[in-house]
């Protein structure tokens, strides 16, 4: 009797049912920034703007030598209730020193960049999520936002004395050159203490940022051309951005389209908008209809309707149908007997496309057959179709499920792994499991296997192409290891010549490489069955002491 079946099928290669992250299309050439910004906590909103931060950074820097001469040399300009000329002068500065001694600043000028952006979404001092302004700085612990505008950043800080700021001048003059909302420009700009400067312009919104100390270099990141750029934002942001989801309404089989929410975002209602993208996770009510790949590929699979779902990360969701023209698919579990001819000795309907199909001998009788989990609820079948056997709820959503005779009586019970602890039951049902253990990494692939023909099935683990055979049911080092295969091969587990001890055979492509011993080296034959990508499913499926092969697939 072969004790063990623990081959999991999943029908989803053009028929995956993973959500997807969809960021939206890009625009040719746009490219990631780099700014090195958190982008804050919310739904994420994306857009492709271009920049010239070159001519930018030669263009600011100028104006601000500019403007800190003309209210150098304006005896009627006051600085915290001195003459500007005196401050400068206590501070050691020579009037050289202090109009041109202005440092240009990359650490500034990424989150300027940011923040520039940001400006297009909700216009102010805090930023998208209602975060304050100081959370997209990099490099500095709280630097200063001197300047948000709509106008050309030379022209903007040129008419804090005349134009755009009019009236900052005699403000700060009025003020005995206090600080305050009516100041606030100019004192920032003028102020000897801050020595780190830089500019950004995105989306037709120009923003600057100072600091007494530079903390990046002065070279500037020199980004010319067109550059994806992201933010969170909080709902309130999210619904003024009137997004919707863009689906073809209507598919062929087969044929694939890009899910996409997307909108505009004006901050004020005399700036200019811009299209956006809102980052959302897409999921498909009917994964037979229309399936979603893991790149947020839309696929048409069979004759229907299905509702195309986008969710933000705080929730707000937007929804559109597809139609499907064409016949309704099936899916079928395909059955072979013997490795000789590897014909469909068995054939029947079973499932929907995207159903995670598992293999065991449920009833201890010699004879595997399959099963479904479904989320949570495990459905197992003692024949071929019909109608299921055992029906129960067991583990988690996220959980990986693992199938073996755990006590050596047969019978094929399941269990769990969460992270590297594995939950194993020896009887079919939910609740709490017999057996509980670490063992190896997050990150190694899981197999299950009678690997000494001997007693239960035991737990070992594939990291990358070294295999860690252990014969108990506990954590710790591996009794014997071997490499086989190459890295991208499948590794699937069984009896394929009857002696009671299972091996590891690797599948490549479509060929499987048939192993009956623990080691690596050349296999023992090789068979071309199926097709690429497709579920294989390994099982005894006559009660001949033999693991032979098959197939869930959609007909």
């Amino acid at each position: 009797m072969t004790l063990v079946k623990r081959t999991v099928g999943t029908l989803c290669v053009v028929l995956m049912t993973l959500a997807a992250l969809i960021i939206g299309p890009s625009a040719a050439g746009a490219g990631d920034p780099g700014l090195g910004t958190h982008p804050g906590s919310g739904s994420l909103v994306h857009a492709d703007l271009p920049v010239n931060q070159t001519q930018m950074r030669t263009a600011s820097l100028a104006a601000l030598s500019s403007i800190r001469a003309q209210m150098y040399d304006d005896a009627a300009v006051v600085f915290d209730g001195k003459p500007l000329k005196q401050v400068v002068s206590d501070a050691g500065l020579t009037r050289s020193q202090y109009v041109n001694g202005v440092t240009w600043d990359t650490d500034l000028e990424r989150s300027a960049l940011q923040r520039a952006y940001e400006q297009n979404l909700l216009w102010g001092h805090v930023r998208p999520d209602g975060g304050s302004y100081a959370n997209a700085s990099v490099g500095v612990r709280w630097p200063g936002e001197i300047i948000t505008t709509q106008a050309d950043i030379s022209t903007a800080i040129s008419d804090v004395k005349n134009g755009t700021w009019a009236g900052e001048r005699d403000a700060l003059i009025n003020a005995n050159g206090a600080f305050n909302n009516d100041t606030g420009h100019l004192y920032n700009l003028i102020n000897p203490k801050y020595t780190a400067y830089a500019f950004a312009r995105v989306g037709g919104v120009s923003v600057g940022w100072m600091s007494g100390t530079r903390t990046g270099t002065s070279a500037g990141t020199q980004l010319n051309g067109t550059y994806r750029f992201s933010a969170a934002v909080s709902d309130s942001v999210l619904t003024k951005v009137n997004g919707r989801l863009t689906v073809p309404s209507s598919m062929d089989p087969g044929q694939t389209a890009v899910a996409s929410v997307t909108g505009t975002a004006r901050a004020q209602s005399w700036a200019s908008s811009i299209p956006v993208t809102v980052a959302a996770t897409i999921t498909s009510s009917n994964p037979r209809v229309v399936s979603v790949s893991s790149n947020g590929t839309l696929t048409a699979v069979s004759g229907g309707t299905a509702a195309i779902t986008a969710r933000t990360a705080t929730g707000k969701t937007f929804t559109a149908n597809v139609s499907v023209t064409g016949p309704v698919a099936s899916s079928v579990v395909s059955l072979s007997n013997s490795w000789s001819t590897l014909a469909a000795d068995v054939e029947f309907a079973f499932g929907a496309i995207g159903d995670e199909v598992i293999v065991g001998d449920w009833n201890g009788d010699g004879v595997d057959t399959v099963g479904i989990r479904r989320g949570t609820t495990f459905s197992l079948y003692d024949s071929f179709g019909g109608t299921p056997t055992y029906q129960f709820n067991y583990g988690r959503l996220g959980d990986e499920v693992v199938i073996g005779d755990w006590n050596g009586d047969g019978a094929d019970t399941l269990g769990v792994r969460r992270g590297n602890t594995f939950y194993l039951n020896d009887v079919l049902r939910g609740g709490t499991a017999e057996h509980q253990f670490d063992y190896g990494r997050v990150a190694d692939e899981v197999l299950i296997g009678n690997w000494d023909g001997v007693g239960a099935d035991t737990i070992s683990v594939r990291r990358e192409t070294t295999f860690y055979i252990n014969n108990r049911l506990i954590g710790g080092y591996a009794e014997r290891e071997f490499r086989y295969g190459r890295l991208g091969d499948e590794a699937i587990v069984g009896d394929f010549n009857g002696d009671r001890m299972d091996t590891v055979t690797l599948r490549r492509s479509n060929v499987l490489h048939i192993n009956n011993q623990h080691a690596g080296g050349n296999a023992e034959r090789s068979v071309a069955y199926g097709i690429a990508g497709e579920p294989i499913l390994i099982g005894d499926w006559n009660g001949d002491g033999i693991d032979t092969p098959g197939l869930f697939r959609v007909k």
